[in-house]
């Protein structure tokens, strides 16, 4: 799985050129520590936050409005949720969340995955496909719990889809979803 994020962060790099200079150094940084833990023989484990910190880049990504980093990066995210690369563990009050319904409820590294994914633009009939793709692999993964808001983000976010989307299939898989849901 460390190949597969390292190959998706080195696509996004070269995509995000001069353009997105945060993202383009970003994926550098990230890209780096990769292959400084492979040469140190230490795969990524599970006893610390680096899979986590490989996040940003793809954090970064979803922001754009580019077609083609936007669509490198849900993909990556799903896979790697799919695979159960990230682990959820509660996030520290200086990350901060969109949250509209606010709670007393720490927020946890599942949340900012949701709530990364749900704020991709869906423009288009593939990215659409894509986020329902990442939501359900999300909302399904063993690894990471998506409750509360997170949930109701990711339904409100695929029921969007659903309504909005000129694409049968599309419309068709985000239905399906929703009743799987």
């Amino acid at each position: 799985m460390d190949n597969l994020l390292k190959n998706t962060l080195e696509k996004i790099e070269t995509e995000a050129g001069h353009s997105h200079l945060n993202l383009k150094e970003s994926c550098r940084e990230a890209i780096v520590k990769i292959e400084r833990l492979s040469r140190e023989d230490e795969p990524l484990n599970g006893d610390n936050d680096e899979r986590n910190d490989l996040f940003e880049p793809l954090l970064l990504a979803c922001k754009t409005e580019d077609f083609t980093i936007l669509q490198l990066a849900l993909d990556a995210i799903s896979k790697l949720c799919a695979h159960s690369y990230f682990l959820d563990k509660v996030l520290d009050d200086s990350v901060a969340l969109n949250n509209e319904y606010a709670s007393d409820k720490k927020k946890t590294f599942a949340d900012l995955v949701v709530q990364t994914v749900c704020s991709c633009s869906l423009d288009t009939p593939q990215v659409q496909l894509q986020v329902i793709q990442a939501l359900l692999t999300l909302i399904t993964s063993s690894t990471l719990a998506v409750h509360d808001f997170s949930l109701l983000n990711a339904v409100r976010t695929i029921y969007t889809v659903h309504l909005s989307t000129q694409s049968p299939v599309n419309k068709l898989t985000a239905r399906a979803s929703l009743q799987q849901l």
